[in-house]
């Protein structure tokens, strides 16, 4: 019945206390609702637009799932990752290393996993440190059918996530999407046909116009304007400048 516990995240040293470190531990890791992400799933791809919305609400309705749906996996790959670093640093003290988990050690433990640079402070066995090996480990737990074939699939699946996760990219969308839907949603269209039938926007158009118009002769081909894409974009940036 130990009453405290030694841990550390990333570098941080802390310790908790309690009159029984060990089942605090092992009630929070029985509690933790590995459904609820499947289940969350489940619910946005039923909550499609009805029979009565308009093409402006069917059109919302799909914006808003997809913040949704994004906001979802950027909070599982969150726990997940967090999820990661105890069992490398605090299997003890799960409890407390999520109390004291930031964002910011979570990208650190994302980036350690993938470069295979063993932390400082772990209690994982003297074994070469790399993400086979941790999920090895898993393995000797959940005793996963037809090991080496499950943890390879694991092994591909995860280092992509944990790669997108260490991105700092995630870290605004995620940031702008769970504090006051400060991202916006934006259209895609794609246009293809004559010029004639193309609505281009005016800008637009008038920077092709300029663009064209200081083409040299001999990039014009069969009586009509044609300019080398490279100087058409470099026209467009000096443009918008």
């Amino acid at each position: 019945m130990p009453r405290h516990a030694a841990f550390c995240v990333s570098e941080r040293p802390f310790v908790v206390w309690s009159d029984d470190v060990t089942r605090d531990n092992r009630s929070f890791l029985e509690s933790i609702d590995s459904g609820f992400y499947f289940r969350a799933a489940g619910l946005l791809m039923g909550s499609g637009s009805s029979e009565s919305d308009t093409d402006d609400d069917d059109d919302q309705t799909r914006k808003d799932v997809s913040s949704l749906a994004r906001m979802l996996w950027h909070h599982g790959i969150e726990t997940l990752v967090m999820l990661l670093g105890a069992y490398i640093q605090a299997p003890h003290a799960v409890h407390a290393y999520f109390q004291k988990c930031k964002t910011e050690d979570a990208t650190w433990i994302a980036r350690t996993i993938l470069s295979g640079e063993r932390p400082v402070y772990n209690k994982i066995n003297d074994v070469p440190f790399t993400l086979s090996n941790l999920l090895m480990g898993l393995h000797l737990r959940a005793g996963w059918p037809d090991r080496d074939a499950t943890v390879n699939k694991f092994e591909q699946v995860l280092a992509g996530i944990l790669s997108d996760f260490a991105e700092e990219e995630h870290r605004w969308e995620y940031n702008s999407i769970k504090h006051g839907l400060r991202a916006t949603h934006g259209r895609f269209a794609l246009m293809a046909g004559p010029r004639r039938h193309m609505a281009f926007p005016r800008r637009l158009r008038l920077c092709i116009r300029l663009a064209i118009r200081a083409t040299p002769a001999s990039s014009r081909w069969q009586g009509r304007s044609r300019m080398p894409r490279n100087r058409l974009r470099r026209s467009t940036s000096t443009w918008r400048k």
